[in-house]
């Protein structure tokens, strides 16, 4: 039983936020139990078949625009070199433009301008694919759902097993299409509130039905 430096309960507000910062902090997992009018922390008791814990990342493919704007960009940088043939279809006024010199590369301007748009785009889809890769981690612990965003300054949040309701899908017609979709478990109470949702994931329907398990099995 784990009770303040003085050996004295917390209230239910205190031991909740301290149950939170010793799983973040430490990975343990306790329970909040009345005591002397008051509460306390008690190691949780696992279940006798502990569950293994599943690391989930967003798809790559739910991010299509990222890596549309990417081959886009590679495109433009192989056709570039013949950016000068290609515009001698347009006026004489602008095919001269086109194949002027761009000091002090050397290369005609045409050339240059197709490859730096086409870099700019590679460029831009490239981050937004490792952003949107990156910035969301999911993590279904042996007893809780775990989100962590971020990349730089990260926040965590989490949902128990026990307090959690029925998870639900949300899966339009591109994510059917793509077969990803979203998972989302809110709280049942038990001093945790809001919501966690499980971002453009493969095979959400069987990451839903895992969930599902793990919630059936703790309460």
């Amino acid at each position: 039983m784990i009770l303040d430096h003085q050996q004295r309960p917390w209230s239910q507000e205190e031991a909740l936020h301290i149950r939170e910062l010793l799983y973040c902090h430490g990975g343990v997992s306790f329970d909040v139990v009345e005591h002397e009018g008051g509460y306390a922390l008690r190691p949780h008791q696992s279940a006798a078949v502990p569950f293994e814990t599943v690391r989930l990342r967003p798809a790559v493919r739910a991010h299509p625009g990222a890596i549309m704007q990417a081959l886009l960009g590679a495109g433009a940088i192989g056709i570039a070199p013949r950016a000068p043939a290609l515009s001698e279809d347009l006026p004489q006024a602008l095919t001269q433009v086109a194949n002027m010199d761009a000091a002090p590369l050397g290369l005609p301007l045409a050339t240059v301008l197709v490859a730096a748009v086409g870099a700019l785009l590679l460029l831009r889809g490239a981050v937004q694919l490792l952003v949107g890769l990156f910035y969301y981690r999911y993590e279904l612990g042996p007893d809780r759902l775990e989100v962590r965003e971020g990349i730089v300054h990260r926040h965590r949040r989490s949902i128990d097993y026990r307090h959690a309701r029925i998870p639900t899908l949300e899966q339009g017609t591109v994510d059917l299409i793509l077969g990803i979709g979203s998972v989302c478990v809110s709280s049942a109470g038990s001093g945790e509130s809001g919501e966690v949702t499980l971002y453009g994931i493969k095979r959400p329907q069987a990451v839903l039905e895992e969930i599902q398990s793990r919630i059936d099995k703790c309460q």
